[in-house]
């Protein structure tokens, strides 16, 4: 009786976890893109689904571009779903260097899908509990701006099953969000669902 009762409230406790997932903001971040564009992240996406990358390390360029091409086949004619890879450097005198380091490391046609974030990370990795710079962390974005999908590393055909699942069928159009309200709930990375985030 005392281990059903604990297997219950296990699974309870899952369950809230897995539920507050979905009212967990995605914190504010502006920066410029490649084609020179300032832009505020996620208020400037809300109405669609954002597919967002971070980047830390210089080799981590490689393995965020193989998450492109799943949208650019996909995804290229549906309004309502877009991507955005965001290159975390960080506060430095150097960074008008850096920014067209990478500028000239990107293919243009990926200008307007790249944004720079040239302040602190910590702002980022804060809020979302993200413990290790090692990999590139993944985060898709409701049009709410709600984290609803996360994991880490290079393209794997079941993580591109697991976000296709929450994208195919969606919406071909922008969605209007300007009625919706939502909870921001701080959770670690850990206990998403999907994905294993260590």
């Amino acid at each position: 009786m005392i281990v059903l009762k604990n297997i219950l409230i296990l699974l309870l406790l899952i369950l809230v976890q897995s539920h507050s997932l979905y009212s967990m903001d995605f914190p504010t971040i502006m920066g410029k893109t490649l084609s020179n564009k300032r832009i505020k992240v996620p208020r400037d996406y809300q109405g669609k689904y954002c597919f967002i990358i971070l980047g830390f390390e210089e080799d981590h360029k490689e393995v965020a571009e193989g998450w492109f091409e799943p949208f650019d086949v996909f995804f290229k004619d549906n309004d309502g779903i877009t991507y955005l890879a965001l290159p975390m450097i960080g506060p430095s005198f150097f960074n008008f260097i850096k920014y067209k380091v990478i500028r000239s490391n990107v293919s243009e046609r990926y200008y307007g899908n790249v944004m720079v974030y040239p302040k602190r990370i910590s702002r980022v990795l804060e809020p979302l509990k993200i413990d290790t710079t090692d990999q590139i962390c993944l985060f898709l974005l409701n049009p709410k701006g709600e984290i609803i999908w996360s994991d880490k590393g290079a393209v794997t055909p079941e993580k591109k099953r697991t976000l296709y699942s929450y994208l195919i069928k969606k919406p071909q159009k922008p969605i209007n969000t300007t009625t919706s309200t939502s909870v921001t709930v701080g959770i670690k990375m850990q206990v998403l669902p999907t994905g294993n985030v260590k």
